[in-house]
């Protein structure tokens, strides 16, 4: 499966619905546009929703990495939820589990991003 991404608008976050192979630079781009587009100081924060993401190699990382930044750089944060498998096991082996909140469910990573 190839990766396809879409958002969701909530009240004051963002929700980035991941599936699929997070592999190469070309869907990476159109994610990271997207969130250049849209975040602004009031709608700050990003939630992924990394359930259905099957793989993730640097590539993938990277696109956290740059949404990450993005949304501090605007006063928010990014938080990911549904993480499982290899994707998992490379945010473990990257440390990057050290970096990001990660937690289990979307109404978990709504509660983070509204206290």
């Amino acid at each position: 499966m190839s990766f396809v991404f879409d958002v969701e608008k909530r009240t004051n976050v963002f929700v980035f619905h991941l599936s699929g192979r997070l592999i190469s630079l070309e869907g990476i781009q159109q994610v990271i546009e997207t969130a250049e587009k849209n975040l602004t100081p009031e709608m700050n924060s990003i939630i992924c929703d990394c359930k259905n993401l099957e793989y993730c190699n640097s590539s993938g990382l990277n696109l956290f990495v740059r949404l990450l930044t993005k949304a501090r750089a605007q006063g928010g944060e990014c938080i990911l939820f549904g993480l499982h498998g290899s994707v998992q096991k490379l945010f473990e082996l990257s440390k990057l589990n050290q970096i990001f909140t990660l937690v289990i469910s979307e109404e978990e990573a709504l509660t983070r991003i509204n206290q």
